[in-house]
């Protein structure tokens, strides 16, 4: 009854994400971001988990975007040498490995969701 394959719909979805973020400079990562959030929400069947990953890639980018940066969040991030020199490659192999381990933990919750309803 599905118009649309699931990674179509991912697609889609990711396209239109960027797309009203409204800047040409955006669209590509924020669609991925896009095809990231319909992605888990297809998994997990819920709206909540997208929803508090948006929150969180948001928050993060508002702290590292403030002049003043909270104590809380200098003391993890170097601004000035983020600056000057770009992220860091240490905490971009954090994050992806946060990346990899939610990719995993979705996955890993959807197939005991169909083992749980006997599908």
């Amino acid at each position: 009854s599905d118009l649309m394959p699931g990674w179509a719909r991912c697609c889609t979805v990711g396209l239109l994400f960027g797309i009203m973020h409204i800047s040409i400079y955006r669209i590509v990562p924020t669609g991925i971001m896009g095809v990231m959030l319909s992605y888990v929400l297809l998994r997990t069947g819920s709206i909540y988990i997208p929803i508090i990953i948006h929150t969180v890639n948001n928050a993060l980018a508002v702290t590292l975007m403030c002049e003043r940066v909270p104590e809380f969040a200098a003391a993890w991030f170097n601004v000035e040498q983020i600056e000057a020199q770009g992220m860091p490659k240490g905490l971009l192999a954090i994050g992806a490995v946060l990346f990899i381990v939610g990719v995993l933990g979705v996955e890993l919750q959807a197939r005991r969701g169909v083992q749980n309803d006997g599908t």
